[in-house]
């Protein structure tokens, strides 16, 4: 998840008890992904343009949907960009990926209170 839904969710503290609606934009986000093939030693990375979020927090639980253009991504050699657009991916009939999560229970120390955003190494 992008820093914008933690931040808006910090700014919602006060509403603790009452469902918060979390929602990001692509605008200033971007997707990393890493990809291990055979032999494992080849690993491509890559990046694509953020992904979109309609999320509802409801007290320790999340649910709703995330979305991401498949297109987007980049992995800096054009001729693979095109192989996993158009051989794995399947861009052309499955443009964007779907996260659907039902109910994700957030662990039991964590509260609105003490969520922080964290950056990791890619």
């Amino acid at each position: 998840m992008s820093k914008q839904i933690f931040l808006t969710i910090l700014l919602a503290s006060q509403l603790a008890t009452a469902a918060i609606e979390v929602k990001s934009t692509a605008v200033n986000g971007k997707v990393l992904f890493e990809a291990t093939g055979r032999p494992s030693m080849i690993k491509i990375k890559g990046e694509g343009e953020g992904a979109v979020s309609n999320l509802q927090l409801n007290q320790n639980k999340i649910s709703g949907e995330i979305f991401f253009k498949l297109e987007s991504l980049k992995t800096g050699i054009g001729l693979r960009d095109e192989h996993l657009k158009e051989k794995y991916l399947q861009v052309k009939t499955n443009p964007v990926a779907r996260l659907t999560i039902k109910e994700l229970v957030l662990p039991a120390a964590w509260s609105l209170q003490n969520a922080t955003v964290v950056e990791t190494a890619f």
